[in-house]
This record gives structure tokens, sequence and C-alpha cells, in this order.
């Protein structure tokens, strides 16, 4: 139910709010809030996002409704904004003048995120690859499909999980990038250092998509290694990627 990234990489910064007068708690926090939907929205490349939030005063122990003002520029920190349904933030006033302690609320922000994206136009099946004429452009919710589609090439030549229905939002957790090895191909091992590139003949011991980590046999010196898939009859030996966290398997007979 989050929408892309959690709280990380959101840090705390002063609201633009003149010192010294009533301030505005809710509507701080919701802008802060707004941008940050904004920012991901972007991220994710969707078409017309448009989004809803509303506010509320959610400080333990608050005892009054009284306007608020400070003598220094706000602050607004993210709480918990994983979850664009129910996100918190803290607007902070952090007072320099000796006879004063500042301020702290907190504020819970509510959102409903809604954006064109992508839905099936047609079923297909697991396993058959989507074509453009197969989808369509929706505005859906996305509030808590963070991985929701509105660009159509990402999509055009993938296969899903599972059987694809008619209506269907598409979101890129149910799809799997294209075939681009066969068991059994003849396929390039590429290898490069210091701006070399070295390309030895090769033969795939399993099928591999995009970024998944096969078995090769090295057809000049028989030697079997582990290599990722990096294009089309294209490998590289996993040694040479930047993370053997991507998509590895276990060994297939």
């Amino acid at each position: 139910m989050s929408v892309l990234a959690a709280c990380a990489g959101v840090s705390a910064r002063a609201a633009t709010v003149p010192v010294n007068v009533p301030v505005n708690v809710l509507a701080l926090a919701e802008a802060e809030a707004r941008a940050l939907l904004q920012e991901r929205a972007e991220q994710a490349r969707w078409i017309a996002p448009q989004f809803e939030l509303s506010a509320l005063d959610a400080t333990p122990g608050r005892r009054s409704d009284a306007p608020l003002a400070c003598a220094q520029p706000v602050s607004v920190e993210p709480l918990e904004t994983r979850f664009a349904t129910r996100m918190k933030w803290a607007v902070i006033c952090t007072d320099a003048k000796a006879d004063a302690s500042g301020w702290r609320r907190e504020v819970v922000v509510k959102a409903r995120v809604s954006a064109q994206v992508l839905v099936m136009a047609d079923e297909v099946p697991a396993g058959q690859p989507i074509a453009a004429e197969q989808l369509r452009l929706e505005r859906r919710d996305v509030s808590a499909t963070t991985d929701a589609i509105s660009d159509t090439e990402a999509v055009v030549g993938r296969t899903g999980r599972s059987a694809l229905r008619t209506g269907q939002m598409l979101a890129r957790r149910l799809l799997l990038a294209p075939v681009l090895v066969q068991r059994g191909q003849g396929v390039g091992i590429q290898a490069g250092h210091a701006g070399i590139v070295v390309t030895a003949p090769g033969e795939a011991l399993e099928a591999g998509r995009e970024g998944e980590v096969i078995r090769v046999r090295n057809t000049r010196s028989g030697k079997v290694i582990r290599a990722r898939v990096i294009d089309a009859g294209l490998v590289e030996p996993q040694a040479m990627g930047a993370s053997t966290s991507d998509q590895s398997r276990p060994a297939r007979d």
C-alpha cells in the first residue's frame, strides 16, 4: 500500500513561513505530503497523476487548538511516509529565544492518488507476450499500487506471471521480462576491463531473462560458468555484475 519508496531520503526542511505569525500546521504538513507524492509519481512516470489529501492534528496529549506562532522558520519532518493512505509528519518550532521552549505538532495526512495507467483490454494467458493492442489507459486509484505502469513500452513483449484478465490494472510485480536466451542457444560471453571488451563463444545451459544468472559453457575452454543475461544472446560473467543479489537462481540440470 505504499507509494514507491519508504521515507528514506526524505529530510526535514524549513518551511517558508514568516516568523511570529500564526502557523497552519495542517497546511504545512499537507504541502510536504503533496510534494513527496508528486516526486514519487514522477519517478514512477505515471501519466496525469492527481492527489486528494486531508490532514488531521494527531499530536499526543494536545490540549489546545489555539493558533501557534514561532520566532524562527518552522521545520516539517517525515515520521512515517511509507503508505500514501496514512502518512505522519511533525511540524516543529525550535524557538531561539531564551524564554521560549518552542513547540511540536504531529499531523496525519491521508491521501488518495490516481493516474492514467495501463489496464488489460483483453485476456492474455500466462507465458504469452503482451501486445500493444491488448492494452489501454484508464484512470485508476494507485494509492496502494506503487508499481502501476503508464508506459506501454515497459509492458509490450513481457509476459504475465499468471493469466491477465480484461480490465486488470498492470503492475510491474505481475510481469516477467522476455526470455532473451534459450537453453542450448549459442551466446556471446562478454567480458571487459579497462575499456577493452572481449567476447567468447558459449552455449547456454539454461534459459534466461534479462538480469538472470544462468549456467553457460565456454565452447573454447569447455568451462561452465555462471553468467548474467544482458541482452538477446549475450551474457557476462556473474563476477562482472554490479551485484550478486540480482535475479540469480539455483542451477538446473
